[in-house]
This record gives structure tokens, sequence and C-alpha cells, in this order.
């Protein structure tokens, strides 16, 4: 069975499609009666589209009736960078440093910037189960860092999906794109990603970030470039303030256009 099969079940909910150009004005509050599978921050970084400006609509707001969209439609390479694009920006703003992660910064980055010479981005081709597994991983491996298991996790599971299949050659829909990426770091315990958890004075996120074992309290004191681990950690409250207390990255806002 194909490790998404179940996707084209469990996301059945009337939805937006996925926003591919982003409105200059400043987002509305999140409805109150938005569907309950759809995070936050999908309003809050335009991942829903919203109604136009004007004249009675100053401040962009989303439908209240939320038209049924298209989930069965193929999903292209664009419509997953933005939707990736969204997700770094509510990690990196969100979650203590480095935020998304040095792998999803990268790849933004790399997005955001000029092709080089003689490559031509085609952000309108289809996209399968397996690239939109490929770029989701990296998120749930630094949700996993924090402990997060809330949706659209199962019990036990770190990804949203059952493991490599010749079906991840299939191409991917929107329903199944917005399933994957409908994490809510609401559910992620930062109070326990900041404890020192073995007493060597390092909080757990840290040593995490840094390859060390938070159950470990003897690598505080493993040398590293002349310095403990422990000297490391401090070197780094004194150079740039608590690096545990949450960030916010200023990710440009990408568009397929």
């Amino acid at each position: 069975m194909s490790p998404f099969s179940h996707l084209f079940t469990r996301f059945r909910i009337s939805a937006c499609v996925l926003a591919l150009t982003v409105p200059a004005a400043i987002a509305g509050p999140v409805p109150t009666n938005k569907p309950t599978a759809y995070p936050a921050w999908w309003f809050e970084r335009d991942v829903i589209p919203r109604l136009p400006a004007s004249a009675n609509n100053p401040t962009p707001v989303w439908p209240t009736d939320y038209p049924p969209a298209d989930d069965y439609a193929v999903a292209n390479i664009g419509q997953l960078k933005h939707i990736a694009t969204k997700a770094a920006a509510e990690l990196d703003a969100k979650l203590p440093p480095p935020g998304a992660g040095t792998t999803v910064r990268t790849w933004v980055n790399a997005w955001q910037a000029a092709p080089a010479l003689g490559v031509t981005r085609d952000d309108y081709t289809a996209v399968n189960l397996g690239q939109v597994k490929a770029v989701a991983k990296p998120f749930y491996d630094r949700l996993a860092e924090l402990g997060y298991t809330g949706q659209p996790l199962l019990p036990s599971q770190i990804y949203p999906w059952t493991g490599v299949g010749p079906d991840d050659y299939a191409l991917a829909n929107i329903g199944q794109m917005k399933y994957v990426f409908r994490f809510s770091v609401v559910g992620v315990d930062l109070d326990a990603y900041k404890a020192d958890a073995d007493g060597d004075g390092i909080p757990y996120g840290w040593e995490v970030e840094h390859g060390l074992n938070p159950s470990d309290p003897a690598d505080a004191s493993a040398i590293v470039n002349g310095l403990t681990n422990r000297e490391l950690f401090q070197q780094s409250l004194a150079a740039g303030g608590d690096p545990l207390q949450a960030n916010s990255v200023g990710l440009l806002i990408y568009t397929p256009y």
C-alpha cells in the first residue's frame, strides 16, 4: 500500500486552495470558525488566500464559507516551495534557534536566489509524493528534536507517512501536500527544550543542536577547539544573548511568478 494512500480519506475537509500570490495588506484575524485541522499559521501567513482588498474590506480577510478547493488537483513545484517557505517562516519565528534548521533555510535561500545562468525553473511542473516527503522531512526532523507529537502525526510517528514505496513516483495532489504541512508548533514543549536535563549547565536544546548527548553530563567538559562545550555555550550567550529565546528570521516571500 502506498505510504500516502491514507491521505485520500484522511484529508477530505473542504478548503481554500493554496495561495500562489501574497497580498500586500496585513492579514486579518484567524477565523474563529476555521476547520479544526487547519493550523492558525495557514491564515497568519497567507497559505489560505484572502478575499481581495476593497473599500468595504480594507483589511482583507478570508471567505467565511471556505469554498471547496480542488484538493485532488495535482500539486506543482511552485506550490510546494510556497507552503514550505511559509512553514519555514513559522518555525523560524516561533522555535528556538536555529528555527526551522539549517537544511530548510538553505533550501529557502536557494529558492529566493536567481537561478544560475542557463538554468530555467519550471515551477508549474507537477511534483510527486516522494518530492513532497523529501521537502517535508527536515521540518519533521526539526520538530522531532523538540518532541513534537501533534497533528498530523499518528501515535509513535515521526513523519506523517509510513515509509518509502513505489508510489512515491505517483503525482501528489494539493490535499496530500496540505495534510503533510498542517503541523502546528503549539504542540512543541519549549519548557523541556530549555531545561538542563542532565544538570551539566547546558540546556537540552543547545546540546541537541550541537550533537551532544542531553542525558550525559560528561560531554559538557569535552574539549572542542580549545574550549569545553560548556564554555562554548557560555560564549554563545555572551555573543548573542540567550540562544534559546524565540527568534525571527526575515525570510523573503516566495512566489512562483
